[in-house]
């Protein structure tokens, strides 16, 4: 299909909630996919976290980030355990905003610029027009088998990234994928760890990048907007996090407290 990457692009909550039951859709459907034989495991895989961070183990310092090594490894081990009685399928693996592909506007309203390969900026998602785009998603390069949570997770971390956290974005978004699929109290529970231990990776992998190639600027400048979503993850925490994008009984839940 034709059209622009997501990116910045600042569009309505009807977006965001059309956006959020697609990718659900797409879980459904691949959860269907019949999986046996499957061996594939790349590094970027909920599988492989572990060992990814511990090759550039000697990266992490540099980083600066609150948590320890050890307190992130231990996270992602918890999740692995918590989701351990849950069945595993495909997912996408990778639905951040430039594998979202927006269509034009129509005449006569105002396009948002297209065409940038740069990376996102956690401060500054571009305005335009109130327009409600169709689109589609692209690159299942890194499909991977694993629980479905990750998908939802991976993307809801993306969208904060790009949508300077805008948690009503992110409300929107997870409302649109709850109306389709609903899950388990035990999968909510793991998303804010999913998405603070996939930065922390894209971090450390990127330091490591940097460390062996000085002159990449697109991986600097990642690494910079990545840092800067690690921090705000800790400055607004797990309760508010959940309580900006629960449902029903998840809000109350979460909410007690919260501002």
């Amino acid at each position: 299909m034709k059209g622009d990457m997501l990116a910045q692009t600042k569009l309505p909550c009807s977006f965001w909630f059309k956006l959020g039951r697609t990718i659900a859709e797409i879980s459904r459907d691949l959860g269907k996919v019949d999986t046996r034989g499957f061996t594939r495991m790349h590094s970027w895989a909920p599988e492989s976290v572990e060992n990814t961070i511990i090759s550039c183990k000697e990266c992490f310092p540099a980083l600066g980030i609150p948590p320890s090594l050890e307190d992130i490894l231990e996270k992602h081990r918890k999740i692995m355990a918590d989701l351990a009685p849950y069945p595993k399928q495909f997912i996408h693996s990778d639905i951040n905003e430039y594998n979202i592909i927006i269509t034009p506007p129509a005449e006569g309203s105002v396009a948002p610029p297209g065409g940038s390969v740069a990376p996102s900026n956690i401060t500054t998602p571009r305005n335009t027009s109130n327009y409600d785009p169709d689109f589609g998603i692209i690159d299942f390069n890194d499909l991977t088998l694993t629980h479905r949570v990750f998908e939802v997770a991976h993307a809801m971390g993306y969208i904060l990234s790009s949508q300077a956290f805008d948690y009503q974005v992110l409300y929107h978004f997870y409302r649109g994928y709850s109306s389709i699929i609903q899950l388990e109290k035990t999968e909510f529970d793991v998303i804010f760890d999913i998405i603070l231990v996939r930065f922390v990776m894209s971090c450390v992998v990127g330091m490591k990048t940097i460390t062996l190639d000085p002159s990449n600027l697109y991986t600097k400048k990642c690494l910079e907007i990545n840092l800067v979503v690690i921090q705000r993850l800790f400055k607004d925490g797990p309760q508010l996090f959940y309580c900006k994008i629960g449902q029903n009984e998840n809000r109350k839940n979460y909410c007690s407290g919260s501002n």
